[in-house]
């Protein structure tokens, strides 16, 4: 084959040695979720009939959201934590009582000398009509935060001049330890990533390692699903672009990225092309069955992940809040269940009430650990058996979607194709280093706007990329969506 003229030097980057951190000694954080703190002069009653039969709709008990709210600041407060971290959802829908409630508790613990950061959730904004005032057994309007009121309230919190903000939004990069940069990531109200915020983190993210720091990054949606078609039963749960994503962040040195909005204790693992892993934490409410909240400890490049649930803090006051916490998810999912199904036409109280119960596991993580998660994966193999000689073939259907469903969260891996993808979800250590695959990072030519296209692997293109990944592009690499013209 004819050798062409140009010159081209490869540039490899090496596996030989990784990026290794900084954080020498023990650092301790912890995570917090979907507090949702409803404030008490929301409410002029306890006994107001629409709050009586909307508390009994919602997943999350928000008639104790202040008083657990409580209980976490009261334990940071006595433990001291290095470092906490927010990933959304602060309020019950956004209304301006409830973040001032959230920030008079911010407020003291910043004053014992604990440095804070947080991130917005949908429901911090006022975008439904849930924000509402209960009195007189009915309800009205509640006023709301909007983005610019969150981020003037909150700047201190994350926006302030201690952080590099990407485009003057509430996505950021600082550095709150010594040897750890943190990048917050606003997935916004509809689970979307601002326009070029991807290519940002990336580069944020390859900066951290370059400079030899450990890394860790928040957003409020899930980067993945963590079962099998997540992203299908709840919309929104997920970014739709949670593919390219996930592949990204793993390759520019990502390891954990902590995450919200599912009020599960999950954690789930994606192993990219160029093999590297890649952890998403989601972290749990302290006001959705079992009341979780994280305690991550950071040294060198280990992070260790516990999980310690406010139920059994809860259980000492009340030896019946276990149940009780337990019994109002399982109902509330329960209806959630038979409204989603009926957009489906489907009414079978078996596929209500079986989904959600598989829910409640899911939520308490470890469920192959869990006894109970094996007698409901039996119970639905006896159910098939049946169906498959009973049903009509739609019912039968459904059946089989749910039980892959079943088999998925309770295996606790996230799709049948990948069965063994199993990760620890309550205590968990991850390794934090990093070595970038080999691969090509830079191409020259002694030919000027060539305006050719290589693969990282060194193979030339035939005109520009038809699919989306990373190539070199003029000696460059470049990032080529599918979106892209």
């Amino acid at each position: 084959m004819k050798l062409k003229r140009a010159l081209l030097i490869i540039v490899l980057s090496t596996a030989l040695t990784g990026f290794l951190p900084s954080v020498a000694a023990d650092k301790t954080i912890y995570v917090f979720s979907d507090l949702h703190v409803m404030a008490p002069s929301l409410l002029d009653s306890p006994t107001n009939k629409q709050w009586k039969n909307d508390l009994a709709k919602s997943k999350i008990m928000l008639d104790v959201s202040v008083s657990m709210f409580d209980l976490l600041v009261e334990k940071t407060l006595s433990e001291k934590p290095d470092l906490v971290l927010i990933t959304g959802d602060l309020t019950k829908d956004g209304e301006v009582e409830s973040h001032q409630c959230v920030k008079e508790r911010l407020d003291k613990i910043k004053a014992a000398g604990i440095k804070v950061l947080l991130i917005p959730g949908n429901h911090d904004r006022g975008y439904m009509d849930n924000a509402l005032v209960y009195a007189n057994d009915t309800s009205t309007v509640a006023k709301t935060f909007d983005n610019q009121i969150f981020f003037d309230y909150y700047k201190i919190y994350g926006f302030d001049d201690n952080s590099q903000l990407y485009d003057n939004s509430m996505n950021y990069v600082t550095e709150p330890l010594p040897g750890l940069t943190l990048i917050g990531i606003d997935t916004g109200i509809w689970c979307q990533y601002r326009e070029g915020v991807i290519d940002w983190v990336c580069q944020q993210a390859s900066e951290a390692r370059k400079k030899g720091n450990q890394l860790l990054v928040m957003q409020h949606h899930p980067v993945m699903p963590h079962y099998y078609t997540q992203d299908k039963i709840f919309e929104l749960s997920t970014p739709e672009e949670y593919l390219d994503v996930r592949e990204r962040f793993a390759n520019a040195g990502i390891r954990a990225i902590l995450t919200g909005h599912t009020h599960a204790s999950d954690i789930c693992r994606y192993t990219s092309t160029e093999g590297n892993d890649i952890f998403d934490i989601s972290n749990g409410s302290p006001i959705s069955y079992p009341c979780d909240f994280r305690i991550l400890t950071l040294s060198g490049n280990t992070l260790k992940v516990s999980t310690r649930a406010l139920c059994d803090d809860m259980e000492q006051q009340d030896s019946d809040w276990d149940n009780e916490a337990k019994s109002r998810l399982l109902s509330a999912v329960k209806k959630w269940a038979e409204r989603w199904l009926a957009t489906k036409n489907i009414v079978n109280d078996f596929f209500t009430t079986e989904l959600a119960y598989c829910f409640v596991l899911h939520a308490m993580g470890d469920e192959p650990d869990n006894p109970e998660s094996s007698n409901e994966l039996a119970f639905f193999r006896i159910i098939y058996d049946i169906g498959t000689r009973e049903l009509e073939p739609d019912a039968l259907e459904m059946l089989a979607w749910v039980q892959e469903v079943a088999k998925s969260m309770l295996g606790d891996y996230q799709a049948p194709d990948e069965p063994d993808n199993i990760i620890k979800d309550r205590e968990l250590t991850i390794d934090m280093s990093f070595s970038p695959s080999v691969g090509i990072h830079e191409v020259k030519s002694e030919m000027t706007d060539t305006d050719e296209w290589y693969t990282l692997q060194g193979v030339r293109l035939e005109g520009k990329p038809s699919h989306h990944g990373m190539y070199i592009h003029n000696g460059r690499v470049q990032s080529i969506t599918s979106s892209q013209p």
